[in-house]
């Protein structure tokens, strides 16, 4: 829609919802778009879906150079949110937000787990840079106010682990002869293996 600068739901549709617009921009496909205001839609419709395309919302927002937005929205406490998984005896990640939206729901749903991708792929920047995790890609996004953490990762040769405090930054470890190529953010420190890097 160019008044807009959404995607709509289908052809000669009015509407645009959230699907329409997170899903594409999640992909990079915004051409005729307007991604500043898909984001914009973003932030102002929340998680206000499924949790399988929470995913999607989530993930469009740390592609398409929003990582706070996209933060905020994996860790928000709304009644959408993994946090009211929690807060409804979970143990695992349910099929749906909240057991009222579902009566047959599943308590354990395996696609509701994506925070864990999400954390190690946008929020600490850990990717593989070839096949086998034989290279590692380690670009972190700044994110404000990002609490101390720690995430260990399997690897064919051992375990990686990124640590991230607000005061010391970054610090990876990888097996033994694994190659690392870092994209840190300005003015945060990172250490890869002990080494400083930046």
């Amino acid at each position: 829609d160019p008044a807009t600068g959404l995607y709509v739901d289908r052809p000669g549709s009015p509407h645009s919802s959230l699907h329409a617009n997170a899903v594409p921009l999640a992909f990079g496909l915004t051409q005729g778009a307007d991604q500043a205001k898909m984001l914009a839609f973003i932030k102002e419709k929340r998680l206000s879906c499924g949790v399988y395309i929470a995913s999607y919302v989530i993930e469009a927002c740390f592609r398409a150079g929003a990582p706070e937005l996209g933060y905020a929205l994996l860790t928000n406490d709304d009644k959408n949110s993994w946090k009211e998984m929690i807060r409804m005896g979970a143990t695992t990640c349910l099929e749906v937000w909240s057991p009222d939206q579902k009566g047959n729901m599943s308590w354990c749903h395996p696609w509701a787990t994506s925070p864990v991708y999400l954390i190690a792929e946008h929020v600490l920047g850990l990717t593989p840079g070839t096949p086998g995790w034989k290279t590692v890609n380690f670009a972190p996004p700044t994110i404000g106010e990002l609490p101390a953490m720690t995430l260990t990762v399997p690897h064919p040769l051992g375990s990686m682990t990124v640590s991230y405090d607000p005061v010391s930054g970054y610090e990876l470890t990888v097996p033994e002869g694994v190659v690392v190529e870092i994209v840190a953010p300005e003015g945060v420190s990172v250490r890869s293996n002990g080494k400083l890097l930046s």
